[in-house]
């Protein structure tokens, strides 16, 4: 029974992991999407959008640039929001 408890909690850090991975890959898209106004809104330019973009997913942000992440995810949900609403 141990055992079963043991593989139970690897499968869901593995799963955790996995769905970090995954917001990471898709924040990284939105924020390459952006245009050069909502950049600038959010306080980036383009050259730092491309060089977060170009991170793999297993790298993590520096901490200081955590509330612009926050941000950015924002402004993506918010742009997403209205182009559904335009369709």
């Amino acid at each position: 029974m141990n055992i079963i408890n043991h593989c139970q909690g690897i499968l869901s850090q593995l799963l955790q992991t996995a769905a970090i991975y995954r917001a990471r890959r898709r924040s990284r898209q939105a924020l390459l999407a952006l245009s050069d106004d909502l950049l600038k809104d959010i306080g980036l330019t383009r050259a730092q959008a491309k060089a977060e973009g170009a991170k793999v997913f297993w790298q993590q942000r520096a901490a200081s640039e955590k509330a612009k992440q926050d941000k950015l995810e924002q402004t993506a949900n918010y742009t997403r929001r209205q182009r559904a609403d335009n369709c």
